[in-house]
């Protein structure tokens, strides 16, 4: 037993060098001894809480590095200790003197919710005189539906036989003057887009509404008409007739094809086309086809109200009539709409990543995710301290292929995304000439290109760099994301084999997952899980001391949980070359460890893997039933897929001969 002397410090919200403590422990005590020495260290700071509510990371930062103006910033990787963790597990050997081994966090006092900004709105019902307009105060949060209930709320009365959702919004931004009631009436409104049920009121307001004057006007249905089939269910998309509230009731106007081709599942239905059909680009052409102008048909339908609000003669955020254009078009509004909308709201204040994922995803992960249904999304924060970095922070799957991924970094995150999207990357996309990408440093995101060269190298291209902060480049990103999504698709097509990095497998004893590019990880959930660990451990210690080629090696192990390299691809010979360097390579393997003399006893296809970095060569895997003499006979074994012998006592080197036998028939 050895004494630990760690030195720690408390990150709370005006940490200091200064306050940093030494902690004397013994190595063979737990995380959860280590908190109530700390809290007993620091008396009285944590007298009012639990030693068990602190938080914990082993870190080795050293002191000379370390300033108080740095701290605020330091941002430990990965869960906090548990509390079962031993000294001598988190801390094998010597430590290293004048260094920062501890980070303590104090539990987070949860704040008191930020007050959600009201809206002012002064509302009018069409037909009625100036002098009934009534205010109405909701939350910018809310949807245009819970503005109709709230004026139904007002206008009691008025709407006594009406249910909200028959209430018409229209948002106008018109001078309360004598000239108010014959410019409503000029207006027509009943023949112009409404504001739809689900539009969120920030949205709708973009800016916030001018005081003094006329913010919505209000309309009532009375009779229904037969709804588009392809149109989504909700009032905007209704073609009901108005009551007229003493003005002149307009004509009904047929339905006409220009009608349908406005729509917007038909606008998206057209987008979806377009991609099956789009010609992939070459590498020199792409930073082109992503600033390629769209397509009036491809342009997303906006009502006139959301149009009008998206414009913005601030000078720190001009947006003209062009930008908007873009990619916008007025036009009928339905949910399809929504995600492309979301994306124009400004990032509210924020010092973490985490703070940043939703505005991150609101410019890229909702978009592919409307453009691409088939697509899956996968957003990851882990770290562990087995694998490093784990996936990329954002991947994009069709077809479980990884055809865009993306590294981000919020204002208080240590690191290069651009340098991250790129070092825990294996190349696995076969004939795809590029895959694409982003990294993201808070709201300035570049988007890239990643090749694979001829001698291995994994390169990225950086295409183009936008500031998402600005609303003009925010709609500039939604045009280069709808034309990214016109060629997503294709690249996964010429991609043959699943992304290892982003799958999860379920076998009867363990799941087996990748937590990063480089690393196979397996976790037992058998009752004899541990066993199967330690066994694993004396095997690959064994094949390790023998120089047994072709196989692959443990990193490292914790509780029921292994870490294997490298990853490779599950895909057996087809060809008859590919299955000669295969079985030269698998006996190779056998004839090493049968020196030992150690057997393998599961020689199938399923363990045969094939390296990633030279397509020629083979290893083995799954040594889990790896056995030296005297041999046990595996009653629970397949007999179609293994040896005779291995059913009884004994058995040698042939039950592995058997199976390469086996092997060359299957493939």
């Amino acid at each position: 037993m050895s004494e630990l002397e760690l030195f720690c410090l408390v990150l709370d919200d005006r940490p200091s060098v200064n306050r940093m403590f030494p902690v004397s422990i013994s190595s063979t005590t737990s995380v959860g001894t280590l908190k109530e020495k700390i809290k007993e260290k620091t008396r009285p700071t944590f007298d009012h809480i639990a030693a068990n509510i602190l938080e914990l990371w082993n870190v080795s930062i050293p002191i000379k590095h370390l300033s108080d103006d740095k701290l605020p910033n330091i941002a430990p990787k990965g869960s906090s200790l548990l509390p079962s963790d031993k000294m001598h597990d988190l801390f094998p050997s010597r430590l290293p003197e004048k260094h920062l081994h501890i980070i303590v966090r104090p539990p987070t006092v949860a704040a008191p919710p930020n007050p959600q900004p009201l809206l002012e709105l002064n509302c009018l019902v069409l037909g009625d005189q100036r002098n009934h307009i009534f205010p109405v105060k909701i939350a910018a949060t809310e949807s245009v539906g819970f503005l109709k209930e709230a004026i139904k709320g007002k206008k009691t009365h008025r709407f006594n036989r009406v249910d909200a959702d028959d209430l018409v919004l229209w948002r106008v931004s018109e001078v309360v003057d004598e000239n108010l009631e014959n410019k409503l009436q000029q207006a027509e409104f009943p023949t112009k887009p409404s504001l739809s049920p689900i539009d969120e009121l920030g949205i709708v307001f973009l800016n916030s509404p001018v005081k003094g004057r006329l913010h919505i006007v209000v309309g009532r249905l009375i009779d229904e008409r037969q709804q588009d089939e392809d149109a989504i269910s909700d009032l905007s998309l209704q073609r009901r007739r108005l009551d007229s509230f003493d003005f002149a009731r307009p004509t009904k106007r047929a339905r006409t094809a220009k009608d349908d081709e406005e729509s917007p599942s038909t606008f998206l239905r057209r987008l979806r086309n377009k991609s099956l059909k789009s010609e992939l680009p070459t590498l020199a052409a792409l930073r082109a086809f992503l600033n390629t102008p769209l397509e009036e048909s491809d342009k997303v339908p906006i009502s006139q109200a959301q149009f009008d609000s998206i414009l913005s003669e601030r000078p720190e955020d001009i947006c003209t009539r062009e930008d908007v254009l873009a990619v916008f078009k007025v036009g009928e509004v339905g949910l399809p709409s929504l995600g492309f909308t979301n994306a124009l709201k400004a990032l509210r204040f924020s010092q973490t990543e985490d703070g940043y994922h939703h505005y991150w995803d609101s410019n890229i992960r909702d978009i592919l995710e409307v453009l691409i249904p088939e697509g899956e999304c996968i957003r990851n924060s882990n770290y562990h301290t087995e694998t490093g970095k784990a996936r990329p922070d954002f991947g994009f799957l069709i077809h479980k292929r990884c055809v865009f991924r993306g590294e981000e970094k919020g204002p208080m995150s240590f690191g290069d995304p651009a340098l991250e999207l790129i070092e825990t990357l294996v190349w696995v996309y076969d004939s795809a000439p590029y895959i694409l990408g982003y990294y993201a440093n808070e709201t300035v995101v570049t988007f890239v290109a990643i090749t694979h060269s001829e001698d291995g190298r994994i390169m990225r291209h950086d295409l183009e760099t936008i500031d998402l902060k600005y609303t003009a480049h925010r709609i500039l990103n939604l045009r280069r994301m709808i034309n990214i999504s016109f060629i997503l698709p294709r690249l996964a097509t010429m991609v043959h084999q699943a992304s290892p990095g982003f799958q999860m497998l379920e076998r009867p004893n363990c799941y087996i997952s990748f937590p990063n590019a480089k690393l196979v990880m397996k976790t037992y959930t058998c009752a004899d899980g541990l066993d199967r660990v330690r066994h694993l451990g004396w095997v690959y210690r064994t094949l390790k001391e023998a120089n047994v080629p072709n196989t692959d090696s443990l990193v490292s192990s914790k509780r029921n949980v292994v870490f294997l390299e490298p990853v490779g691809l599950a895909m057996p010979p087809n060809t008859v070359g590919q299955l000669r360097e295969c079985i030269l390579c698998i006996l190779d393997a056998l004839e090493n460890a049968h020196k030992i003399p150690l057997y393998h006893r599961d020689i199938r296809k399923e363990n045969i893997i094939q390296r990633i970095d030279d397509p020629s060569k083979w290893f083995l895997i799954d040594w889990e039933h790896a056995s030296t003499m005297p041999t046990l006979a595996q009653l629970n074994f397949a007999r179609q897929t293994h040896s005779p012998a291995i059913f009884e006592n004994n058995h040698g080197r042939e039950v592995d001969i058997w199976g390469v036998g086996y092997l060359i028939l299957g493939c």
